[in-house]
């Protein structure tokens, strides 16, 4: 139950921007969420400071906690969103332990050096 709560929280708060089913990387709006996942983990390897990082910049997205400077630049500082932190350490803890889904032009994109 808690995984498939959390898939349904991520995809009802974070796939308006975050979406995983764009058909190009010139049409998204954010970056794709294993793009993130990928950031965060190189950056906070451990479960905690994962979870810490991400409540911290999610909860209070400022420019100073940003993790992805090119996005930023590309798209602007993400809005706060409305979620209530028990739900932001749902979608965390779901976005921390699942494989998340990719944009079919991932593998070409993340192959080609970025």
């Amino acid at each position: 139950m808690q995984i498939e709560e959390g898939l349904l929280l991520l995809k009802k708060n974070c796939y308006a921007c975050h979406n995983p089913n764009t058909t190009s990387h010139g049409e998204i709006i954010a970056p794709p969420i294993q793009g993130i996942k990928e950031h965060y983990l190189r950056a906070y390897p451990s479960r905690e400071a994962f979870s810490s990082a991400m409540v911290s910049f999610v909860g209070n997205p400022i420019e100073e906690k940003a993790l992805m400077k090119g996005p930023v630049k590309r798209f602007g500082l993400m809005p706060k969103p409305p979620i209530p932190e028990e739900e932001l350490q749902k979608i965390i803890a779901y976005f921390q332990d699942n494989k998340l889904e990719t944009p079919a032009w991932w593998a070409d994109h993340t192959n080609g050096g970025h």
